[in-house]
């Protein structure tokens, strides 16, 4: 970090010289003797003489509006300039949460005959988002000036809920109730945090949100499969639905872990759970802080530093360790191993080997997250899910190799990665 402090000292200098300077102009304008200099009269030259005929009201109107007209261009062209001079050179630093799976295996797991698969939830789908009439404090609506009301778009779910997927696939002969399963949520610290059920994220919205306009948005949100006590799964089909937890704190790194138990694999002739199964899958929380750094406030700023805090400890690159390090990417990609062991020269044997990957298929998907977020491109979790981040990390990577920036993952693309 020596150099980020150098840098930081050089901003510190040239800011405080500007504004002191800044600070100086500002207030020798704001007093009228210096608007005299100009050739204008000052407040103190209108109060000389109050009865001089030749000084009208409008004359003294006209005069304090153009003193005041000055002072208000200068002040901005001032304040212009020390923002386009950026106050010199500057490092700032992002801080994220980044969630994903420990295990991309845990993620689908089975037991007796059923299966459990649970995803992350990188974003909501747009179901989850309604637009309604907005409200005031006080529940009434809120108009403009034609007496319509103003429309406001409210979410189902809020930054401080974590939210994932569930899909559960009755293999066996039995009809799966869920009304005695038990769903939490742990975090590092081992606290444990219950699900909520669409009852609850009702309750929650209409006490934060009392507008006749919200059950509105719940009608429209009641579409979205929540977890309810209430689901059944019956032999050879499929249940998906979404469940929520609040955690005291989503931003605490570590080794998270959610847990379904009491899951009836077996049931008696009255319909009652004769033998019950667990499934468990962990999650990896990470706090990534990254660095840059830019001349003024125009340039384009530079990754200097990138820093991630996890369960396994704390580790820092630079921009040139990935990129310069050759054997940091083809370690992430040891699973692949035709890719990896193929001579550059050999150029006939490389399109099979590309070809053998599916670019639709989520092996290639998470092993294409993995390779961007070593080059730097955040594309979230590696978990084979393509989300909102993986997308934008596949425009931002294909418009740096000149490829359509179409946002998917095909085989120029995968080409490109090194897949």
């Amino acid at each position: 970090m020596a150099k980020a402090t150098q840098v930081k000292q050089r901003h510190e200098s040239v800011c405080a010289a500007l504004l002191a300077a800044d600070a100086l102009l500002i207030v020798e304008v704001s007093t009228y003797p210096l608007v005299s200099r100009f050739g204008l009269p000052t407040a103190s030259e209108d109060r000389l003489d109050p009865s001089d005929s030749t000084r009208t009201k409008a004359e003294s109107a006209m005069r304090e509006q153009t003193r005041s007209n000055f002072r208000t261009v200068t002040l901005l062209a001032m304040t212009a300039t020390l923002v386009l001079a950026g106050c010199g050179a500057t490092t700032y630093s992002r801080k994220t949460i980044v969630w994903e799976p420990f295990n991309l295996a845990e993620s689908r797991q089975q037991k007796d005959n059923v299966t459990v698969e649970l995803k992350l939830a990188d974003e909501l789908p747009p179901s989850f988002m309604a637009t309604v009439a907005r409200c005031d404090q006080l529940g009434r609506f809120v108009v403009d000036g034609k007496g319509n009301p103003r429309p406001e778009t409210i979410s189902l779910g809020t930054n401080d809920q974590v939210w994932q997927q569930v899909a559960i696939t009755n293999g066996t002969e039995n009809v799966l109730r869920l009304n005695g399963v038990v769903i939490r949520l742990f975090d590092p610290a081992a606290q444990q945090f219950n699900v909520l059920t669409m009852a609850d994220l009702r309750a929650e919205l209409l006490s934060k949100r009392p507008c006749p306009s919200t059950q509105t948005a719940l009608n429209i949100f009641a579409a979205n499969p929540i977890f309810d006590r209430n689901i059944e799964v019956v032999p050879g089909t499929t249940s998906t639905f979404w469940v929520a937890f609040r955690p005291a704190s989503k931003l605490m790194p570590g080794i998270w872990k959610m847990a379904l138990y009491d899951v009836p694999v077996s049931l008696d002739p009255a319909g009652r759970p004769i033998r019950t199964t667990r499934f468990e899958t962990r999650i990896s929380v990470k706090e990534v802080t990254r660095t840059y750094s830019r001349e003024s406030l125009m340039a384009t700023p530079k990754l200097i530093e990138s820093t991630e805090q996890s369960a396994t400890g704390t580790k820092t690159t630079t921009p040139g360790a990935p990129m310069a390090s050759a054997a940091a990417p083809p370690a992430l990609m040891a699973p692949v191993t035709p890719v990896a062991t193929v001579a550059p020269p050999a150029a006939a044997t490389s399109p099979p080997a590309t070809r053998a990957l599916d670019p639709t298929s989520r092996s290639a998907i998470g092993l294409a997250q993995a390779r961007l977020n070593a080059l730097g491109f955040d594309a979230g979790p590696a978990d084979g899910l393509p989300g909102a981040r993986t997308r934008q990390a596949l425009v931002q990577f294909q418009r740096s190799k000149g490829l359509p920036a179409s946002g998917r993952l095909d085989t120029p693309t995968l080409a490109a990665l090194g897949l």
